[in-house]
């Protein structure tokens, strides 16, 4: 309600007795200042509007509700606007063209010295291995040295013991061989003084003398016999002596080796010990060691696996770059919106919380197409980050923003779409 005027413009929209009394009750309130006791009458009075402050208030809510309107519009084509025409690849990282370093075998890897980023020479000795089908063997053979060592240590002990045997056995035959050979001389001196007695009888005369020189004889004789009998008897004495100290015993009359002869054990001993030393040659000859060596020259981009721990084989150790390889960066995205960006696409990564624009290399669609490089090796990660439907972007960066960064860090990336293509 306008109060502030010479005027104040009141409609009757209906016949009101009073009405010039109010009129003149509200002129009075006007001259007096009595402002709001005026708007408290005209509210109180049925049949009276202010007509100009509706106007105002009609014209402030059509106002405001088409503002609200085209600022819902403006956002909504900004929203819809962005989301179309850029596009956040699924998943962004450093990458390079690399050569991967495999292990020939399954075993344990050890080395020393190897960082990332240093520069290899062809041939360069990286990594050793303990390989494991060649540890199987040294294990066996290990085995079988100790199960020698065994036999070895059993026949020295049956050596010892056998030896002891024949030692006593020995003392024995030369006892005997003792004894025989002074009964033997006994037997000598006996047919000696038979011999003078026979000579003395037969010098005799008479035949008393005859018959004591013949009963002489007869002495002799079975002197010579006995004598005989009791040489034999040395000379088996003397034979399973030099038998016995060959290794060999008499029985039935028939010369056998003896089980326990060590003769026999010394044979069987050295036996062993050549087929220990034979063994042990093979032992210290086999190397269970692989050593890797770098296969060209070039950067140690990244070691894949710890020192000391098992590897199977075929599995990737190290990924190695030619000299002239340079970092760039891969970006996964569906391939329906890689049909919206082209080579002169316009590129944003954000690196190190800075933006720094970039540009698109190659735009690939095939997974074999790209995996593969000129140089014979792999562009690293594209295998991790295969999966249908899928499209690959190479985007190239500066290298000095990329050179503290290792392959295979994560960066935000985003691609401005051909919008205006994509909307025709």
């Amino acid at each position: 309600m306008n109060t502030s005027g010479d005027l104040v413009m009141v409609e009757f929209t209906s016949f009101n007795p009073n009405g010039k009394k109010l009129l003149d009750r509200l002129i009075e309130n006007y001259l007096t200042g009595e402002l709001e006791e005026n708007q408290k009458l005209l509210t109180s009075v049925m049949g009276f509007r202010d007509v100009e402050s509706e106007q105002k208030r009609n014209r402030q809510r059509n106002y405001l509700s088409f503002a609200m309107s085209s600022l819902m519009v403006v956002v909504a084509v900004y929203l819809v606007w962005h989301l179309i025409s850029v596009i956040r690849p699924d998943y962004s990282m450093v990458t390079k063209e690399v050569t991967e370093l495999r292990s020939p075998v399954e075993g344990k890897v050890n080395f020393n010295g190897l960082q990332e980023g240093q520069l290899l020479t062809a041939d360069q000795e990286m990594f050793r291995f303990q390989n494991k089908e060649v540890e199987r063997d040294r294990r066996a053979l290990m085995t079988q040295i100790r199960v020698l060592e065994t036999q070895i240590d059993t026949k020295e002990k049956q050596l010892g013991d056998a030896q002891a045997i024949l030692s006593n056995h020995i003392k024995t035959l030369q006892t005997s061989e003792t004894n025989a050979l002074a009964y033997l001389q006994y037997l000598r001196d006996q047919i000696k003084n038979a011999r003078t007695t026979s000579d003395a009888y037969r010098n005799l005369k008479g035949a008393t003398s005859k018959i004591d020189y013949l009963s002489s004889v007869n002495d002799y004789l079975a002197l010579q016999v006995e004598y005989e009998q009791a040489n034999n008897v040395l000379a088996n004495i003397q034979s399973d002596i030099r038998n016995a100290r060959n290794g060999f015993y008499s029985k039935n009359g028939i010369f056998e080796e003896s089980f326990a002869s060590p003769k026999k054990i010394k044979r069987e001993l050295e036996q062993i010990t050549v087929t220990l030393n034979e063994q042990k040659g093979a032992l210290k000859d086999m190397d269970d060691s692989v050593y890797i060596k770098s296969l060209h020259k070039g950067m140690l981009d990244k070691i894949l696996v710890e020192s000391g721990n098992g590897v199977t084989n075929g599995e990737v150790l190290a990924l190695i770059s030619q000299p002239s390889s340079k970092k760039f960066i891969v970006s996964v995205i569906d391939a329906q919106k890689a049909e919206r960006i082209s080579e002169n696409s316009k590129v944003t990564v954000k690196i190190n919380q800075k933006e720094v624009p970039a540009k698109i290399v190659k735009l690939k669609h095939s997974y074999k197409q790209l995996f593969f490089t000129d140089q014979g090796g792999i562009i690293y990660g594209l295998d991790s980050l295969r999966s249908p439907g899928k499209s690959f972007v190479f985007i190239e960066v500066a290298s000095s923003d990329l050179k503290d960064l290792e392959i295979g860090t994560p960066l935000e990336v985003r691609i401005d779409s051909r919008i205006q293509d994509w909307l025709i």
